[in-house]
């Protein structure tokens, strides 16, 4: 349990890891979609509510929200583990409430330990590597999750008022770095 780990960590009113963090740039919301014990996601209808009312209330501020979490509310397309992905019935309330507000502006999260962007319910999302194993791209086996090591992975996300931009650094690659030129001169 998160709690147990990290002491300090305050859970919110029901006892879920999860909280609000106002920021310069928006308000973070972190999500927890662990089912304990598992490694499928789950998002109560408390959560669920409890979500609803923080992005009402920062949607009422005028702040745009950006939303963390472990678990995709949809598929990504690798059959292994979007069977262990956030509960359907989770995932249909979760698009009713993205198709509410307009204030949410990126959905950040992890568990696929895979790069991986695009947009759901019209918001921009991504994911990355992990710092351990990773998880193979394959788009066909069911029944058994196919690792590989490639390099770890951090990002950088820039938070801007008309854009968020994401950069996937592979902090471990060893090639060699080398300059290409002076971007304002004309190459031949």
């Amino acid at each position: 349990m998160l709690s147990e780990i990290f002491p300090t960590f305050e859970l919110d009113e029901n006892g879920f890891g999860q909280k609000v963090i106002e920021t310069q740039k928006g308000v973070f919301i972190l999500l927890d979609t662990m089912l304990e014990g598992t490694h499928a996601g789950v998002y109560c209808e408390q959560r669920l509510d409890w979500l609803e009312n923080e992005i009402s209330k920062a949607d009422a501020a005028n702040r745009p929200v950006y939303l963390f979490m472990h678990h995709a509310p949809f598929d990504t397309g690798i059959p292994a583990l979007d069977v262990i992905g956030l509960e359907k019935q989770a995932s249909v309330r979760l698009a009713d409430i993205f198709d509410e507000f307009d204030n949410i502006k990126h959905l950040f999260f992890g568990h696929y330990h895979r790069p991986i962007a695009g947009s759901w319910r019209g918001v921009a999302f991504s994911t990355l590597r992990s710092m351990n194993h990773q998880v193979r791209l394959d788009m066909h086996c069911e029944n058994m999750i196919q690792g590989c090591f490639e390099e770890p992975q951090y990002c950088v996300a820039l938070l801007q008022d008309d854009a968020t931009v994401v950069h996937y650094h592979d902090y471990m690659h060893s090639s060699e770095h080398f300059d290409i030129g002076d971007p304002l001169k004309a190459h031949v």
